[in-house]
């Protein structure tokens, strides 16, 4: 292998390791934030950022589809575990 080659190849090896290093040292960041807090006395959960958080309401009109900025729930000191349903849209 001439000299002009292998300085070539040698160029093309750095070159590769240089952007494979670049790609790799770029974070990539998640879409959306949920932000939950559990205590004795209830659960809230609150949308951070990237999303918006939907329930179901019953309205005169029927049901809607309405954006809470923070959903709230508590189990009211029941010892058996229960939970609430919380929808979501990624905003883009």
């Amino acid at each position: 292998m001439s000299t002009s080659a292998l300085r070539l190849v040698v160029t093309v090896v750095i070159l590769v390791a240089i952007a494979w290093a670049a790609g790799r040292a770029q974070a990539s960041r998640a879409d959306f934030e949920i932000m939950v807090w559990s205590s004795p006395d209830g659960t809230s959960v609150s949308c951070i950022r990237g999303c918006d958080l939907t329930r179901q309401v019953s309205t005169p009109e029927g049901i809607k589809t309405v954006v809470f900025p923070k959903i709230e729930f508590s189990c009211g000191g029941r010892t058996v575990p229960c939970g609430s349903k919380i929808e979501g849209l990624v905003v883009r």
